[in-house]
């Protein structure tokens, strides 16, 4: 502020991103209502204070985030239209698979803040898991035998790893380490849930036993979304410092890169498969595509063109694929609107 006594800043401390001051020489944070008590997902934008202190001007923005799904045109399958399958007026993202494909979790923000969703693999019969009611619940994750999805909350301002019973029930809280702890994934077996965490000053990759327990650290020059192989013998992730897609034996040992196929921080922008590891690539000349390199052949081909704008701001896993191979799940922002607001004597 200009009389510097105050900072004004954007946080999520609240569930989604709202405006906030602090003293300079620190204390608690003052909630600055204007913006709404539930502001849609990144409705605060950069602002600016005028020189006298007594106007305040920001970026509101509306957007619409949609689930569509396609058909893999593998050898003599068709190329299909994408189809819109899991929508409303706000956001829905992370879409991930169950292992028999037969059911889909995700995040929505349907009732004003992000909870944790599963519907029917045509998009049918929604079943909100989580009721936190302000706190960003987010990245849903299967358990290998489909009975329970573990994802990461933020019900006392940082983010801890949570499991819930994918048919409803009872949240069990996993993690409890005053670190940021987020985007769970399970081991083949079952037995422990992976999850990146900055309580090494780093952001690295962990795993904790599903029931709970000592955490352990896995990686340990960055890693961020880890996924175990299908056999159990590989563990895949990306970084927020470093582009690619790489690997390291779920048991230990050293890493090495797979494919360069992300840029660093797009950690949601890829999905392993047995057989390789889709992509989006943002870099396409035209539209944005869906890529796939092939561990066999080490090669990359485009499989698909999408027509509008893939999520490019999202904060979540924006692209997922059925372990049978046939079908593909993204994020695509389908509206986008914003508007200048002023607060008048701002105080």
């Amino acid at each position: 502020m200009p009389d510097s006594k105050s900072i004004v800043f954007s946080s999520t401390r609240g569930g989604s991103l709202q405006m906030w001051r602090i003293a300079l020489e620190g204390g608690t944070p003052e909630f600055l209502s204007f913006g709404g008590d539930n502001p849609s997902p990144g409705t605060l934008r950069p602002f600016a204070v005028s020189r006298l202190g007594n106007r305040l001007a920001y970026v509101k923005t509306s957007e619409d985030t949609n689930i569509w799904r396609f058909e893999i045109p593998w050898g003599a399958r068709p190329v299909s239209r994408p189809v819109k399958l899991i929508a409303s007026t706000q956001h829905e993202t992370g879409p991930q698979f169950s292992p028999n494909g037969r059911k889909i979790a995700y995040e929505a923000y349907r009732s004003g803040t992000y909870e944790i969703y599963v519907c029917n693999a045509d998009g049918s019969a929604d079943l909100q898991l989580t009721f936190f009611g302000g706190p960003m619940a987010g990245t849903p994750r299967w358990s290998p035998d489909g009975t329970r999805i573990a994802f990461d909350a933020r019900p006392q301002g940082h983010s801890d790893i949570f499991t819930v019973p994918a048919s409803g029930g009872a949240v069990r809280r996993v993690t409890g380490n005053p670190s940021n702890d987020v985007v769970p994934s399970w081991s083949s077996d079952g037995r422990w849930i992976y999850f990146t965490s900055n309580r090494s000053q780093q952001l690295q990759v962990w795993k904790i036993p599903a029931g709970g327990g000592e955490a352990r650290q896995v990686t340990r020059n960055g890693g961020f979304a880890a996924f175990e192989s299908a056999d159990g013998q590989f563990l895949y992730y990306a970084k927020m410092t470093d582009s690619g897609i790489w690997r390291m034996p779920a048991n230990g040992g050293d890493e090495k890169l797979v494919a360069n196929v992300v840029a660093p921080g797009h950690w949601g922008y890829w999905a392993l498969s047995p057989k390789g590891i889709y992509f989006v690539n943002l870099d396409s000349p035209h539209n944005h595509t869906i890529d796939f390199f092939d561990f066999a052949t080490k090669k990359t081909k485009t499989i698909a063109s999408l027509t509008e704008q893939f999520d490019t701001e999202a904060v979540d896993s924006a692209l997922a694929v059925s372990r049978d191979g046939r079908w593909i799940l993204y994020t695509q922002l389908d509206q986008a609107e914003s508007d200048i607001m002023v607060v008048e004597n701002f105080r």
